[in-house]
């Protein structure tokens, strides 16, 4: 493990067999410079329905996750391989809901009322329900 900018990443070029990214920014050359001859890049990134009750509760227009957008920038480096969706439903209390939207980016975007109208929500009913939507991707290295 290391630590370091995404976007400079202090390791030799083609010394990784495997990167993964994992809701994190898509650099397609820096990728294609770490990765070597026929490896691989797994990504994760939010499905169309990740969190969506969430959203909904939060803000008033609901913007879909376009979590395919990246996939034309990696072309040229990379060949789509393998593409996985994996949906479920969790159960969250009150103080699960509240950290869970600590760590995500809707913690600063949404509005305070309406994070606590969320939370208060979740407090009166003792939990709720939230879809989980991920998209995994699976790229591997041109010649």
């Amino acid at each position: 493990c290391l630590v370091a900018s995404a976007s400079q990443v202090p390791l030799e070029n083609e010394s990784v067999s495997m990167l993964t990214s994992i809701f994190s920014p898509i650099l397609p050359q820096e990728f294609h410079r770490l990765v070597e001859d026929k490896g691989w890049v797994v990504i994760a990134k939010p499905g169309v329905n990740h969190l969506l009750e969430m959203r909904e509760g939060l803000f008033a227009q609901i913007v879909a996750h376009d979590s395919d957008k990246f996939i034309d920038e990696l072309a040229p480096y990379f060949n789509l391989v393998k593409q996985t969706h994996i949906q479920n439903t969790i159960t969250l209390n009150p103080a699960q809901l509240d950290d869970l939207l600590t760590m995500t980016p809707y913690s600063y975007r949404a509005k305070p009322t309406s994070r606590e109208a969320l939370l208060t929500r979740c407090t009166q009913a003792e939990a709720l329900d939230f879809t989980t939507h991920f998209v995994i991707y699976g790229f591997q290295k041109i010649d």
